[in-house]
């Protein structure tokens, strides 16, 4: 999908406005496919892009971008398994051109990496046990300041990135005792790291964190 905005805007008498630029597309697919008797695999993407550049010489553009790739198989009569890889971006990009001296570009960035994998046990057609585990790893770039030319005198500036490991494992349990009366539970086990590289800034307890109440600093390296 996407549009014609550009071919109305050109159309219009405000200069201003045919000076703008304003386009979005976005697009899916879903293909999936049966290997054998026991196994298929499905692959799916997502991607979606805007940009809109205004007339004050300032663009903005984002992005979305989700996939994943999924494989069912089946052990037999009984147990069968869905593994799932999947991944997310998000994208922000912020152009200032409105002040040549002062231009600048601003980024953010957000990534998303899981494994899920889920087993699914039927002893009778009464009974159903669900178990597996999960993992996902974080990844964030929450600011980027940096000039946009070599004429600009804006001051360049990096928010550390950071990462981090959320993972669980689970097991659930269903049991019908009759067609009107069932009973379930389970059990899940999460947790979470955060990981490196990162550097970590003490204050004094009690007081606004200020370079005034600084204590001192800590730096972990990658995946520390």
């Amino acid at each position: 999908r996407g549009t014609y905005s550009n071919w109305i805007l050109k159309h219009v008498n405000d200069p201003d406005i045919r000076q703008s630029n304003i386009y979005f597309y976005d697009f899916t697919t879903n293909v999936n496919a049966r290997i054998d008797e026991n196994n298929s695999i499905g692959v799916f993407v997502y991607y979606s892009l805007d940009n809109f550049r205004l007339p004050t010489q300032v663009t903005y553009n984002y992005s979305n971008l989700g996939s994943s790739i999924n494989w069912q198989h089946l052990f037999g009569r009984k147990v069968f398994s869905n593994l799932s890889l999947v991944y997310s971006n998000y994208k922000l990009k912020l152009t200032n051109k409105r002040l040549i001296r002062n231009a600048y570009v601003f980024d953010h960035e957000l990534n998303h990496y899981e494994l899920n994998h889920k087993f699914n046990y039927n002893p009778t057609n009464k009974h159903e046990v669900k178990f597996g585990y999960n993992t996902v790893f974080h990844n964030i770039s929450p600011a980027r300041f940096t000039p946009e030319n070599s004429e600009s005198l804006y001051e360049r500036s990096i928010i550390e990135d950071e990462s981090a490991l959320e993972s669980a494992v689970y097991i659930g349990d269903r049991f019908d005792i009759s067609p009107k009366l069932g009973i379930e539970g389970g059990l899940r086990y999460s947790f979470f790291n955060y990981l490196g590289p990162k550097t970590v800034y003490n204050y004094h307890e009690g007081q606004i964190p200020s370079a005034e109440t600084l204590i001192d600093s800590s730096f972990y390296n990658n995946l520390q």
